[in-house]
């Protein structure tokens, strides 16, 4: 039996602990897992085998997940070698939820690299990745394929079958600046998650009564851009509310924005029909200025 420290916790990793069937008087050569980690998007990692003392991990659907090894795998089995460079492995793991349809399943792509070490010996790595993001706001459980994973000699991992954890739900943050803003102003909502696209009328800004024209770009791979229609095209100056629909906003798997009014007052600077300038407020124009708006 062997026992590793995985971020400061002991866990027992042995054959009898995970099910394994070998004789305990021979050594047990097969890789052993000796870490899973939920990877988020700030580069912070949860560990996933801290059991259920810790509770049910709470990450980004733009994370990722990383299992350690503590021996070389097969990278003909975990990596696509069809091409000219190794390329991300299909069938290694996937993750399961319940949707209103019933169970849900979705393959991840797998990064093997067999370089990382620790001072013991190797220390090769498999990351697991949706092909755009994992569900929001859904309870996933991950399967590893041990079938796949094993070594050279066909010997399956020794170590936990996959594990749980949570995602985020799918929202928006716009952030407003304090006070009068330029006329070369962009709006950017940023997601939680990856939005399934600009759907028309989903975003709209008004000044007045007056509906502004705007155009949404995408930056990958969770932000929206707005702006005036047109090449270097400014803002108007004056008070101007962006309005968003959120049941035409949804993540790639169809779960739309929550339920709510989404509206962002904000104010351009600048003359009004000779009037003062726009550091001077309309009543209510800045009513949200300089909060960041969790949708």
């Amino acid at each position: 039996m062997r026992r590793v420290s995985i971020l400061g916790l002991s866990l027992l990793l042995g054959a009898t602990s995970m099910g394994a069937c070998s004789d305990p008087s021979t050594p047990n050569l097969a890789p052993n897992l000796i870490a899973l980690e939920l990877l988020e998007p700030s580069g912070s990692a949860i560990n996933a085998l801290s059991g259920a003392e810790a509770g049910v991990p709470l990450v980004s659907p733009l994370s990722s997940i990383r299992a350690t090894f503590d021996a070389l795998l097969d990278p003909s089995k975990v990596q696509d070698l069809s091409g000219s460079a190794p390329g991300p492995g299909r069938g290694v793991a996937k993750v399961r939820w319940e949707a209103a349809g019933g169970i849900t399943e979705l393959g991840l792509l797998a990064d093997y690299n067999p370089s990382k070490r620790q001072n013991y010996g190797p220390a090769p790595t498999l990351t697991f990745s949706a092909p755009v993001a994992l569900p929001a706001g859904v309870h996933l459980t991950l399967e590893l394929n041990r079938e796949r994973i094993t070594d050279k000699q066909a010997r399956s991992y020794v170590g936990v079958s996959g594990g749980s954890f949570d995602t985020q739900p799918f929202v928006a943050t716009v952030a407003v600046p304090q006070g009068a803003l330029p006329t070369t102003f962009s709006i950017r909502i940023v997601f939680s998650s990856v939005p399934a696209g600009a759907t028309a009328g989903a975003v709209r800004v008004f000044a007045g009564v007056l509906e502004v024209p705007v155009v949404v770009r995408v930056e990958p791979p969770n932000v929206w851009v707005v702006k005036p229609v047109g090449e270097g095209v400014p803002w108007t100056p004056g008070a101007h509310r962006l309005v968003m629909l959120p049941n035409a906003i949804t993540d790639t798997f169809g779960i739309p924005l929550p339920a709510g009014a989404y509206e962002f007052p904000f104010l351009i600077a600048g003359n009004v029909d000779g009037g003062v300038d726009g550091g001077a407020t309309d009543a209510g124009a800045d009513a949200s200025a300089g909060d960041t708006s969790n949708l």
